[in-house]
């Protein structure tokens, strides 16, 4: 019986050692315990803060270079400059463009032909309409005037001879019409407007060969006629 009292007292003084090592852990211990170790799980780690994006600096243009200014004409450079424009210009005193070309009867004709006279050379858009109807008659009317005064007439378009022969039937005219169905002749005196359209215009040709007068576009069909004939005798006054 002594015996199982003394190994009864050692079990007890085992546990009691035991239980006064470990450390003593409370309540609110393990609550903040675990409030730490959930904190640890779910907070996310820190980002770094941005830095903002430098913006790059499109380099500086170079300045163009100053051009330099043209140097100024003399007096003298400048009229010879004048000059050779007039002398390009067709106008008063130039010579007029040769021709050769067919009329109503496909006769040829020639600007030589009338060397030694003055002479009307008028060009139409069409045969038999209105306007160039009335230009004809009034140079009908005036062909003996304009003889008188050493001059002829002939008119100019892109009409076929045939056509230019019924037009003069009709008409009676008393002067030769041109037919120019290339309009090389047209080109030449600049009788021509945009769409390829014959401008009406009228040059009067000198005894010399050289343009006396001219009028380009010319204004009012019906009366141009008498305007040709007042400048005629203005001319043959002069001379």
């Amino acid at each position: 019986k002594t015996l199982n009292h003394s190994s009864s007292s050692q079990q007890v003084t085992s546990v009691s050692t035991r239980n006064i090592n470990m450390p003593m852990i409370t309540r609110s211990m393990a609550k903040k315990r675990k409030r730490d170790d959930t904190s640890n799980q779910t907070e996310p780690p820190k980002k770094k803060p941005k830095t903002a994006a430098k913006k790059k600096v499109a380099p500086k243009k170079k300045a163009a270079p100053k051009k330099k200014a043209a140097p100024k004409q003399t007096k003298k450079q400048e009229k010879e400059e004048k000059e050779d424009v007039e002398d390009d210009e067709f106008g008063v005193g130039s010579i007029a463009p040769d021709f050769t070309i067919i009329n109503e009867k496909e006769k040829e004709i020639s600007l030589k032909d009338y060397k030694g006279k003055y002479l009307v050379l008028y060009f139409y858009p069409k045969d038999n309409t209105p306007g160039c109807t009335k230009e004809g008659q009034r140079f009908k009317d005036l062909k003996e005037e304009f003889s008188g005064l050493n001059c002829e007439i002939l008119g100019v378009s892109a009409d076929k001879a045939t056509a230019h022969q019924k037009f003069i039937d009709k008409y009676d005219f008393n002067f030769s019409l041109l037919a120019d169905t290339d309009r090389v002749l047209i080109k030449s005196y600049g009788a021509t407007k945009p769409g390829n359209k014959i401008q009406r215009s009228t040059f009067l040709i000198d005894p010399d060969g050289k343009i006396a007068a001219l009028w380009n576009p010319v204004r009012g069909a019906a009366k141009h006629p008498d305007q040709v004939m007042k400048k005629l005798k203005e001319i043959v006054a002069e001379n």
